[in-house]
């Protein structure tokens, strides 16, 4: 039920303590709360009853007196009975305490998230384990509802994960150092899924390999990485790509052992993404969002000849023009050509 409550200003010493108060309120405390008013000015009024006795509001008066404020904002609860002041002043404190109280279950709950062994635990077994562990008693829907607002629940919370696992620096100082491959799979009319090989070079993000194919095999996947070994070296004999690394998932065509040999028969070392980790791979993750972003979401393809030359064109045009922040702003081609330039003036 509304109704109009006017804030007035009342003299602090015409305030009469409520003799039967529930809460105590420390020094510390009444110096916090002097120190918030000081900051913020006294936007809390106090709640008298109408014999001006608080009803609420006395760490507010006590701070305000170790001010000298002479006055303080308030408002008259005058259509209040006396029990109903009581009760009043009964509720305001619990909810008080009751909000304390989430916050020490909710520190609690946290840290028997961050001790247990097992990752994807529901509220019950948390709700177990508080209760007959560490001896805190909740009925489960409360600690449901705070790991609920706090974002707790087994399918909102990360997956622990080692922050020394990797140096989270995928990017090389110079050229064929560090390449990386993966597949994709776009959808076409006529032939289906068809799989799309990609290599890419981490030093200046150039599209080196590609190749479009039906199957999706450990065949394929070497496809794609000879186009790159024999535009950069210029040969596909043994020890071609001697010193590189090679960045790949564990998928099965590139863990397969055909493709692993085939890998080793270049000089080829594997580099192998960290599980669960997709952004160790993101050199050719990131490749492959532009080209999907840029020349196949929203296009319908008939056939995988369409899809091939869409690919071709789009390789050719983003290694001579798209813009890399890693780069300075320049297409891989470019940024390879200013590398070139620098070489050979440091040569001359």
């Amino acid at each position: 039920m509304l109704r109009d409550l006017a804030v007035t200003t009342v003299p602090v010493a015409a305030l009469v303590p409520y003799a039967e108060n529930a809460r105590t309120h420390s020094e510390a405390q009444v110096a916090q709360i002097a120190a918030s008013i000081a900051e913020f000015g006294f936007v809390n009024p106090v709640l008298v009853d109408a014999a001006g006795v608080l009803v609420a509001g006395h760490g507010r008066v006590m701070a305000a007196k170790r001010l000298g404020m002479a006055v303080v904002p308030a408002i008259r609860l005058a259509h209040l009975t006396d029990a109903q002041a009581r009760a009043l002043r009964l509720a305001d404190n619990q909810i008080a305490l009751n909000s304390g109280w989430d916050e020490a279950l909710l520190a609690a709950i946290k840290r028997d998230l961050e001790t247990s062994p097992w990752t994807g635990e529901g509220h019950r077994k948390v709700w177990a384990r508080l209760r007959v562990r560490d001896g805190i008693r909740v009925s489960a829907k409360r600690l449901l509802r705070l790991m609920r607002e706090n974002a707790l629940l087994s399918p909102h919370r990360p997956r622990r994960k080692d922050e020394d696992s990797h140096e989270r620096q995928i990017i090389t100082t110079a050229p064929n150092v560090m390449w990386a491959i993966d597949a994709t799979q776009v959808t076409t009319v006529q032939h289906g899924k068809v799989w799309i090989f990609g290599v890419a070079e981490h030093w200046n993000a150039e599209s080196l390999g590609w190749h479009v194919t039906t199957r999706g095999t450990r065949f394929e996947a070497t496809q794609a990485l000879a186009m790159a070994v024999r535009q950069q070296f210029g040969h596909l004999s043994a020890g071609a790509a001697r010193g590189l690394a090679l960045r790949h998932d564990h998928g099965s065509n590139f863990m397969a052992e055909h493709f692993q040999k085939q890998v080793r028969f270049w000089g080829i070392s594997p580099s192998h993404a960290f599980v669960g980790e997709p952004e160790t791979n993101g050199v050719i993750e990131r490749f492959f969002r532009t080209m999907k972003e840029q020349v196949i979401h929203g296009r319908v393809f008939q056939t995988i000849d369409e899809i091939r030359d869409a690919i071709r064109n789009f390789a050719a045009r983003y290694n001579a023009e798209w813009l890399i922040e890693k780069n300075g702003y320049l297409s891989p081609l470019d940024a390879r050509a200013a590398r070139l330039d620098t070489t050979f003036r440091r040569a001359a």
